[in-house]
């Protein structure tokens, strides 16, 4: 079969419109649709703009601020947002281990209700059955808040607190107990509860029913099993407080010395600068402000001797070295106008004298 190509272009084409006509229609009947976004757009402006500007600002109050606190509040915050991020992970691993540990015991609970009342729920032997609920009691079992076990009318044949023996619970708990025939958890937000239907199976003719004849319930209250992890996670917060001021503390105690010998510098360059060149900055540190107080030095000794130089050389030569022309060979033309005198005698009196004489001869001449 032969297929046109430009007649498969023109019905996608007719299509297309189709679908767009109808996709108009419909928008043009849901008002709903014409939402206008600009209100929100500025909004979503100003509120950027009021951000930026308030990290400016405080960007701006932090840099004001001295050496010595700007690094103890990055050692603190650091320390802090280190241990709340590991303290987070940790204490969710266990509470999530707990909740797996929980789940674990409550179903093997439940299921052990469930065989043992069963036999003994259709023998109307209630004595036995309790007999089992109160071996739990010597178990201890931490955060334990209520077990017990109905029978098909609904009455509480069993249960850790004598007093509640042949009570009647309500249609909701009823409902809520024998929903499952296996175990459930019906977590709250206080407890974790486990429940599940004891049924028996009961053959009408070629079927087989399952026929429920009570029911199991055991609970864990949820803020005794997370107090440890809530008391661990309490500690990690109060151990990072305590780590964080002793950082503090030995930030602000070394950053000290730090910033005493840049103050130390920063005074040296102020003499420098009023004249002094006999400045000299004395540190016995090896790192990186040691390595800048000795280059501070040599750069002093340096300026020294070029200034020292200038008592030597003519004037016309320190401009040209200030004035930063770059000398080459083969020097350079000039006019220049020399005049060659010569002292009458001179030489012969030099001769004949000594240089301290010779000296005090031209200084009275």
């Amino acid at each position: 079969m032969k297929i046109d190509l430009k007649t498969l272009q023109g019905v996608l084409y007719r299509q297309f419109n189709t679908i767009r006509s109808k996709v108009l229609a419909l928008l043009s009947k849901k008002k709903s649709f014409n939402f206008n976004f600009e209100p929100f757009r500025k909004e979503l402006t100003l509120t950027l703009q009021y951000a930026n500007r308030g990290w400016n600002y405080i960007l701006e109050l932090f840099l004001r601020l001295q050496i010595r606190i700007k690094l103890s509040i990055i050692v603190a915050v650091s320390i802090i947002g280190t241990t709340f991020i590991i303290g987070t992970i940790v204490t969710q691993l266990q509470e999530r281990e707990s909740r797996l540990q929980t789940e674990a015991l409550g179903r093997s609970i439940v299921l052990g209700l469930n065989s043992s009342a069963k036999d003994n729920l259709l023998l109307n032997s209630p004595s036995i059955i309790q007999d089992y609920v109160n071996n739990f009691v010597n178990l201890k079992l931490s955060g334990l808040e209520h077990l017990y076990v109905i029978d098909r009318e609904g009455v509480v044949v069993a249960h850790l607190d004598s007093d509640e023996l042949s009570k009647r619970v309500s249609p909701k708990e009823w409902d809520i107990i024998t929903k499952e025939d296996s175990p459930a958890l019906v977590e709250t937000a206080s407890s974790f509860r486990f429940v599940q239907a004891i049924t028996v199976n009961k053959r009408e003719g070629n079927k087989i029913r399952k026929v429920i004849v009570g029911g199991a319930s055991i609970s864990f209250s949820k803020p005794v099993l997370l107090a440890p992890i809530n008391e661990m996670k309490s500690k990690i917060f109060m151990y990072s407080f305590a780590v964080s001021l002793i950082a503090i503390g030995l930030v602000y105690y070394v950053s000290k010395h730090i910033v005493k010998i840049i103050i130390v510098l920063s005074d040296a360059a102020r003499r420098v600068g009023a004249g002094d060149l006999q400045v000299n900055v004395m540190t016995r540190m090896k790192d990186e402000l040691g390595m800048l107080s000795r280059e501070f030095n040599f750069m002093v000794v340096q300026i020294r001797q070029k200034v020292e130089m200038q008592k030597f050389v003519s004037k016309s030569t320190v401009e040209m070295i200030s004035g930063g022309k770059e000398m080459t060979l083969g020097g350079s033309r000039n006019e220049i106008c020399a005049m060659f005198t010569d002292i009458r005698g001179f030489t012969s009196f030099s001769e004949s004298h000594s240089p301290e004489e010779v000296g005090n001869a031209q200084s009275l001449s």
